[in-house]
């Protein structure tokens, strides 16, 4: 399900229907923490929602194959918790999908953005783009998505250490 369709799904369901969360705005945390997460609640819960699937997918085929491994057969037979085995055993091996997907997951998420802040009338990155793009300032649209880009990149590079912190085999090939 796309950003704007669960974004509209939830104003209609929340907003609409129940009157239980604000539709438009932002308030500041300094102001009023409690308001500022009822305004945060629905864009977050739409830009999260069409990810979750997936990576609660992925990450659980790559838990079910770990855990018909040998190590964790031997973890079994020396009679360890199953939470153990499961927390300290079988998730570290298993995240790498989940990481990798992520990453790629994040070009998306600030891509959804643009939409959700849109949708909810909220004064963001995303909304600033969508701005200057319709008033042609290039300038504006120049940095935006040097900043943007800049994000993914550094995110990414932080997602390659990971891999080496999750698996200390990953090491930097010299030539």
């Amino acid at each position: 399900m796309p950003e704007f369709l669960a974004g509209l799904l939830f104003i209609l369901m929340f907003v609409v229907v129940i009157h239980d969360f604000p539709r438009l705005g932002w308030v500041p945390i300094s102001a009023n923490p409690v308001s500022n997460l009822r305004h945060a609640f629905l864009p977050s819960l739409a830009l999260s929602i069409p990810y979750t699937a997936l990576y609660t997918q992925v990450l659980r085929n790559d838990l079910v194959v770990t855990l018909q491994e040998d190590f964790i057969l031997a973890a079994r037979a020396t009679g360890e918790s199953p939470a153990r085995i499961l927390i300290q055993g079988a998730l570290r091996p298993s995240l790498f999908s989940l990481v990798t997907i992520s990453g790629v997951g994040l070009g998306y998420l600030i891509g959804g953005t643009a939409v959700v802040e849109t949708l909810f009338g909220l004064s963001g990155t995303g909304n600033l783009l969508v701005r200057a793009t319709g008033g042609s300032d290039v300038p504006v649209v120049q940095a935006v998505v040097l900043v943007l880009a800049l994000i993914y990149v550094v995110a990414n590079a932080l997602i390659d250490v990971l891999y080496a912190c999750l698996d200390p085999r990953v090491r930097r090939v010299t030539v």
